[in-house]
């Protein structure tokens, strides 16, 4: 109560002060609330700068890309390694990335089925990367196996900017190198094999593609579908 009865003086005071003070009051009240928010505009600019993105390794003695074994199993008559990759950068997106790439290795192999210790049904993975002036791409290929028979690869993709340590989408990635959607298909219709390449556009557009750099290009990899099976694509598009 004490607090609002001193604004309530100071008001009144105000009220049967001259013109002239009045005025001067305000001018003054104006200048402490500019002062205000200007203070308030250095410390919102002194945090922006303080969270920064500095390039800097989570491990110094290894590269900014490098794969763990995680089993080694038989497989086709052949030793082979299931092997988890590592993006070795800090950012809270790379975090992310790398346990997402460790899970799907874990999950893997709990879902294989072995008999005389052989594989005889699972996913057999394998990895590419590339580390460009402003990015780090990678693939993690996978494909069914099952007794001999080798199914469809797919891909799991991930583009991080070097620049903020950000993963990029598609979206990102076509604004970065000046390319519009619409250019995507226009490029499918020129490298298609197809006859009808509507029905691979149209496939493209409900199941989407996936994009990465290499050499500094930008790639696509896509389906082609026709009625009788389904092609994986995997071209530069500039």
């Amino acid at each position: 109560m004490t607090g609002i009865k001193s604004v309530f003086i100071f008001v009144c005071d105000i009220i049967f002060l001259g013109d002239y003070m009045k005025k001067i009051i305000i001018l003054l009240i104006t200048l402490l609330t500019l002062i205000g928010c200007s203070d308030k505009t250095e410390i919102k600019e002194e945090k922006n700068n303080d969270t920064e993105f500095i390039l800097e390794k989570i491990d110094s003695d290894k590269d900014f890309v490098y794969l763990s074994d995680y089993k080694t199993i038989s497989y086709d008559n052949n030793d082979y390694k299931l092997q988890y990759l590592t993006i070795n950068i800090k950012s809270n997106d790379i975090e992310n990335i790398n346990l997402e790439l460790k899970s799907f290795v874990v999950r893997a192999f709990k879902d294989m089925e072995f008999k005389d210790n052989k594989l005889i049904r699972g996913k057999v993975i394998s990895y590419d990367w590339n580390i460009t002036d402003n990015y780090v791409s990678v693939i993690q290929r996978y494909y069914p196996y099952i007794n001999g028979i080798i199914g469809e690869e797919e891909d799991n993709v991930y583009v991080i900017s070097l620049k903020n340590g950000n993963i990029m989408n598609n979206k990102d990635l076509l604004n970065n190198f000046d390319l519009a959607e619409e250019e995507i298909y226009d490029f499918i219709d020129k490298h298609s094999d197809l006859d009808d390449v509507e029905f691979t556009k149209m496939n493209i557009k409900n199941n989407g593609y996936k994009l990465y750099v290499k050499d500094n290009k930008l790639n696509i990899i896509y389906y082609e579908i026709d009625d009788t099976e389904s092609i994986r694509k995997e071209l530069v598009l500039n």
